[in-house]
């Protein structure tokens, strides 16, 4: 797998991508207290690297995050996803990990703001992969 990172210095996160291009599978894991808006961009930049990123399953690695992701920014998440693959059809589907019962139970709250995506929170990293790479993209 290929990785990269990045971590300024004045502040406390890591910011990993992890790539696996044999399964297609792109893992992000934020570890500290992040700000979301910077998420957002962060996450955009690393789609920007990848071809056709639609065609990619997505797992995000909260377990370590310590910050609070804006509802706001999921929501121009949501719309910079939307420009992005507007003339694309695809059903991506994206997993999200987290320790967190309230970050697990916001997942059916964003859900509808990404239409052509199916989004699932897993408690457990291995299950997140085993959904994922369950289906057929």
């Amino acid at each position: 797998m290929s990785q990269f990172s990045r971590r300024p210095a004045s502040t406390r996160y890591r910011f990993r991508v992890r790539l696996d291009p044999k399964r297609r599978l792109v893992i992000v894991r934020i570890i500290g207290n992040m700000k979301s808006a910077n998420l957002v961009d962060q996450i955009f930049s690393a789609a920007r690297k990848l071809d056709r990123p639609w065609a990619w399953r997505r797992l995000i690695d909260l377990r370590d995050f310590t910050g609070f992701i804006e509802f706001e920014d999921i929501e121009h998440l949501a719309k910079r996803w939307q420009f992005l693959t507007r003339d694309v059809i695809h059903k991506g589907r994206t997993a999200i990990v987290s320790k967190s019962a309230l970050d697990l139970a916001r997942v059916s709250t964003i859900t509808p703001l990404f239409p052509d995506e199916i989004f699932r929170g897993f408690e457990s990293f291995d299950e997140a992969v085993d959904w994922l790479e369950a289906s057929n993209l």
